[in-house]
């Protein structure tokens, strides 16, 4: 196979044939030769000097196994270590999708804001539902809920009313799924207790979410007043 200079200029280019091997468009540089591939337009996996290529629109950098592959709605980067992401549109959600090399799936929904992968599933995070413990009651209208955020926080978000025998010593609120616990400490946070009615004074308590997953509020409270979660912690703290 010769080298020519040779500049096309045209108002459409058909390439076509049957799916063999070096089939498509093939670019090198310097040189037509193996090893001296850079891009590729095709469904073959070799070019015709014996390069392995990927199927779809691949640019390649040479002497490593970098590359970034189009193939049909799916974007495949791939680094000189082998790290490799994938940037794909999820036809179930509608959200654009990004795997990481280290499994971690992210979506970007289509309100333009991030949403992590719900840990016990494979579709996007959502809000869900924790069960008060004891005698301590969800407030209608403000259950207590959950969630994972894209920065690697746990939101826990609810109102509930104050039973009988809260009177310092830890009492346990609700406890969270395995997969919203802190794995390596217990995570401080703040609490608020309200009066249920005008003028709603606020007293705050300190909480603590475990490594087991208890919610622990600290200090006496009233009976009938509501408590007040709104809180956010690490999941990678150490």
């Amino acid at each position: 196979m010769g080298w020519r200079e040779v500049v096309i200029t045209a108002a459409q280019v058909i390439v076509g044939g049957p799916s063999t091997a070096g089939t498509g468009v093939f670019v090198y540089d310097p040189t037509v030769a193996t090893g001296n591939l850079i891009a590729s337009i095709t469904d073959s996996t070799t070019s015709p000097t014996g390069d392995t290529t990927l199927v779809g629109i691949t640019s390649y950098k040479k002497g490593t196994s970098a590359h970034v592959q189009i193939i049909n709605q799916d974007v495949n980067i791939q680094d000189e270590a082998g790290r490799s992401w994938t940037i794909a549109a999820d036809g179930t959600s509608a959200d654009l999708v990004i795997l990481t090399p280290g499994g971690s799936k992210m979506f970007l929904a289509q309100a333009g804001y991030w949403v992590p992968l719900d840990p016990n599933s494979s579709v996007p995070e959502t809000w869900h539902a924790l069960t008060p413990s004891g005698s301590w009651a969800n407030v209608t209208g403000e259950e207590l809920e959950c969630r994972l955020m894209p920065d690697n926080t746990v939101a826990v978000h609810g109102q509930l009313t104050i039973p009988t025998g809260v009177t310092g010593v830890a009492n346990t609120i609700t406890v969270l799924g395995a997969k919203y616990r802190p794995p390596n400490r217990n995570e401080p946070v703040t609490l608020t207790e309200n009066l249920a009615s005008s003028p709603f004074t606020g007293t705050t308590h300190i909480g603590l979410v475990r490594t087991n997953g208890n919610l622990d509020i600290f200090g006496a409270a009233t009976n009938g007043n509501t408590l007040s979660v709104q809180i956010r912690y690490p999941l990678d703290g150490s």
